[in-house]
């Protein structure tokens, strides 16, 4: 892409890269600005790149022995020791997070080290970015969530600090809003985790060194959230934008995650083709150790694609290593969604006995996703009437009830559920009707309700 005569920052930052087209390069090297350009690029990646090798001091723990102490001032080691103090601290608090009461979740914080110290800052950064973190959100999102509004409070109550380097607070509060994004997407959340994204971009605005990959990664979770919400060309545009941020510092793993959320975009566009092609590209890069709830995820995604495109065998195999997987990291979530799609093919196969053990199993956890929990209360309840038990059909229908309480008047799909339900004029049509409804919510849909009586 070029502005008048010359290329576009964006064309010449590929070509710094290695990458761009033929065309692109051939421009840089016969036009001199452009080629005088594509050197500052080079040099400036150059630069970046080291930034963000001593960054991974204070993303991630495992480096700080690598770095030689004649390399490092006075102040650089005293915050290296910090940081070091501070993953301990982290490490603590993220496993008092997974088994304390889901009320006093902020109370966890008291392992975070000595208040106003630079160890602390580091706990409080640390309890967002190191590995526990993110398996706190794929397990137990509300606790991750409510964590991560309590790391927020605790770096505002923090003394002000002369160091711009290192846990600073705009850095603990745009990594504490990313894995409360993260987490809201676990749960089904759109709307919220869209506005923690925004929140943590805001916050790295303020963060005195290179701020690529923060904007990268707010970029990404922006992004998927924007194809929940139905804004599909937006979360492509996000989520291009997200690549090239990744692209540049070549964070190979993260362009993995950002081709299975486009993967993921696509089918809820109903481009089942181009999501296929995109979810393959994922698979070939993310472990499924090391990458556990991504490529859970991305799997999950793949084996609905396969469903939609006719591909039933192919669908059963992929979503079943899924849920070994899910099951083997705790993802008990994940699992749940991935025993929701089994489910559904059997139904889709006619083996509504063996359908109703996996929408039993999400029926008995009532802590889990409204949406998901509701979804598997109607199939299963949609079984029991196919199959003739009327009884069981009846009783998983006020047992919803109970649970939802209030919604069951106020929400436009189950007003007309039970109001046939207490008339005793409950058909089977429109209970498939409203389990559809429910079917597209949990797909990201935000169409309206429509009455049955209006569709036929």
């Amino acid at each position: 892409m070029s502005t008048g005569k010359h290329l576009s920052n964006l064309a010449l930052m590929e070509v710094a890269a290695g990458r761009g087209t033929a065309q692109e390069r051939a421009h840089a090297e016969s036009c001199t600005p452009c080629r005088s350009a594509v050197r500052y690029f080079k040099s400036l990646g150059e630069v970046i790149r080291e930034e963000q090798e001593f960054l991974s001091t204070v993303q991630s723990p495992e480096a700080w022995a690598a770095i030689p102490s004649n390399r490092t001032s006075i102040d650089a080691r005293f915050m290296l020791d910090a940081a070091s103090e501070g993953a301990s601290y982290a490490t603590r608090v993220l496993e008092a997070a997974i088994v304390c009461d889901e009320r006093d979740v902020a109370s966890v914080l008291m392992n975070a080290g000595p208040y106003g110290s630079e160890a602390r800052r580091y706990a409080l950064l640390y309890s967002c970015t190191i590995p526990q973190a993110a398996l706190l959100a794929a397990q137990h999102p509300r606790r991750a969530i409510s964590l991560a509004g309590a790391i927020r409070k605790a770096a505002q109550r923090e003394p002000p600090t002369t160091i711009r380097m290192g846990a600073t607070m705009p850095l603990i509060a745009a990594e504490a809003h990313l894995m409360a994004s993260n987490a809201s997407m676990m749960m089904g959340k759109a709307a919220k985790s869209r506005d923690h994204a925004v929140r943590a971009r805001e916050y790295f605005r303020f963060v005195f060194f290179d701020k690529t990959l923060g904007y990268a990664r707010s970029d990404y979770y922006e992004g998927a959230a924007l194809g929940f919400l139905g804004k599909y060309e937006e979360a492509h545009q996000k989520l291009e934008e997200a690549k090239n941020g990744f692209s540049w510092l070549d964070q190979e793993h993260w362009i993995a995650r950002v081709h299975a959320a486009r993967g993921l975009v696509y089918r809820q566009a109903g481009n089942d083709p181009r999501g296929l092609r995109f979810c393959a590209l994922a698979a070939a890069k993310l472990d499924p150790n090391r990458d556990a709830a991504a490529w859970v995820a991305n799997e999950t995604n793949r084996g609905a694609l396969y469903f939609y495109a006719g591909r039933p065998k192919q669908a059963r195999v992929t979503l079943t290593e899924a849920l070994i997987n899910a099951l083997q990291h705790g993802l008990t979530l994940k699992a749940r969604i991935i025993r929701l799609g089994l489910g559904t093919l059997l139904v889709a196969e006619g083996n509504h006995a063996a359908a109703l053990d996996h929408f039993l199993d999400i029926v008995r956890r009532r802590q889990e996703d409204d949406v998901l929990r509701d979804l598997a209360y109607l199939m299963a309840a949609e079984c029991h009437a196919i199959l003739g038990d009327r009884d069981a059909m009846t009783a998983l229908l006020q047992d919803l009830r109970a649970i939802r309480g209030h919604l069951t008047q106020t929400d436009p799909a189950f007003n007309e559920l039970f109001a046939a339900f207490d008339a005793g004029d409950l058909s089977s049509p429109l209970l498939t009707h409203v389990r559809e409804y429910f079917d597209s919510r949990f797909e990201g849909s935000k169409e309206p309700y429509v009455r049955l009586w209006r569709v036929q």
